[in-house]
């Protein structure tokens, strides 16, 4: 058996120095090949790469890292989980996925078991969201975000301003901000992203999605919708021209080259660049914000076992390989992802280290989660769609709000799930 230090047990802690450890047995597993499917990207993709040969040393198991783009990744593993494909071993599955998901997955908890995983380590809103959180769990988290405002300190504080706290500060301050050589905002603009924005606004005011039995509440919650669209729509004044064709790596760049004050972003992908001396034009003036009223989404991804895998031993030890306390702390301060272990944002000495880490726990606690049943992801992708048609004047705040009405209405009566809705 090999051996390798992840999960904190402060019993251990208190008899031998080692490094954050609960003792983990890896088997040898040499011989063996396991083909992991990760998000393409500047976070998990290269997590994951890193980790590859390092398993193997341990372990003397070869890994395979395929990745994709979020769109590309999840009809590709839908395609092969409802195909019973036996091409991958571990799949990184996003929570909102779970529902349509987890038939076709591994129940972990023997595994989780016999390595002696102490799941109650995990933030509990992560935990609640992501990979199961049921009986059964089909997956262990290994990244979580909230939506957060970064924003430049430099110009907040020379400005005599503070981070918004409700969404009319917001286009205030972007108004304010804005010059001839800065944008007062920048958003990722592209159709797949932007439903986000509304829907925080919407939810602040006081909208909600779904009543208990799963009926979509949109048309009777109109006005918070056509104020949540009013804002966000004034607020694209104050961005780049084009903001609205932005992926997350153009927003990325307009902000760390310093052409906007601030921006609505998943902090994992940007405090990596933004601290980089290389990439950056703005190291040690920036910090992140909460979103008003707590609204900031959920980003929560797990990895789980496809249950057609005929390499499961294999696929959980790098599960727990990958996930392990020691593995976050690294991929955090390499690439930015947020850790899933309440531990880490616990650790004063570390938040010295790192203060853009300090302030996110809160959120994480009790976030606003996307639906993780089966209608979730089209659900969600339609929302997208239409907030993007509206910002491009395609369709009138009302029309959009109409329409997702009528397609929730038609997604949420087949198949309805058969417990309450609790959200939001």
């Amino acid at each position: 058996m090999k051996r390798i230090f992840g999960f904190l047990v402060i019993g251990i802690l208190l008899l031998v120095t080692i490094p954050i450890a609960y003792g983990l047995d890896f088997p040898d597993l040499s011989g063996h090949e396991i083909t992991v499917y990760y998000m393409a990207g500047t976070t998990y993709e290269p997590a994951a790469r890193k980790a590859a040969p390092e398993f193997e040393e341990l372990t003397g198991c070869k890994v395979r890292v395929v990745a994709d783009p979020y769109a590309t990744l999840f009809e590709k593993q839908l395609t092969s989980l409802i195909t019973r494909s036996q091409a991958y071993d571990v799949l990184q599955v996003a929570y909102q996925w779970d529902g349509l998901f987890m038939p076709y997955l591994e129940p972990l908890n023997s595994f989780i078991d016999s390595y002696g995983i102490d799941m109650n380590l995990f933030i509990p809103g992560v935990l609640k969201n992501c990979g199961g959180g049921f009986d059964k769990i089909y997956g262990i988290p290994n990244a979580c975000d909230v939506y957060s405002f970064i924003y430049r300190t430099d110009i907040f504080e020379g400005a005599g301003l503070k981070p918004p706290t409700n969404w009319s500060e917001v286009n205030e301050i972007a108004a304010k901000l804005t010059t001839d050589e800065i944008y007062g905002s920048v958003l990722a603009g592209l159709g797949e992203q932007v439903g986000q924005f509304w829907r925080a606004r919407y939810l602040t005011l006081g909208g909600k999605f779904l009543n208990e039995e799963w009926q979509p509440q949109l048309t009777n919650n109109r006005e918070h919708g056509l104020e949540a669209a009013r804002l966000l729509k004034d607020l694209i004044a104050y961005c780049p021209e084009g903001t609205l064709s932005y992926g997350y790596p153009e927003q990325m760049q307009a902000f760390i080259l310093g052409r906007a004050a601030m921006a609505e972003v998943w902090p994992s992908f940007l405090r990596a660049p933004a601290g980089d001396k290389k990439e950056s034009s703005i190291v040690g003036k920036w910090a992140f914000a909460p979103y008003p009223g707590g609204s900031g989404e959920l980003s929560a991804w797990s990895l789980g076992i496809p249950n057609t895998s005929k390499n499961k031993d294999a696929a959980f030890a790098w599960i727990a390989f990958f996930t392990q306390e020691s593995k976050q702390r690294d991929f955090f301060l390499e690439l930015g992802i947020g850790p899933t272990l309440s531990s880490v944002y616990e650790d004063k000495d570390f938040l010295a280290t790192r203060p853009d880490l300090e302030g996110i726990l809160p959120g994480l606690m009790n976030p606003v989660p996307r639906f993780n049943v089966a209608q979730s992801q089209e659900a969600y992708d339609f929302m997208d769609a239409r907030v993007s048609a509206f910002l491009a004047d395609m369709i009138s705040a009302e029309q959009m709000i109409t329409e997702i009405q009528e397609k929730w209405e038609g997604l949420f009566s087949v198949d309805t799930p058969d417990f309450p809705y609790t959200g939001f």
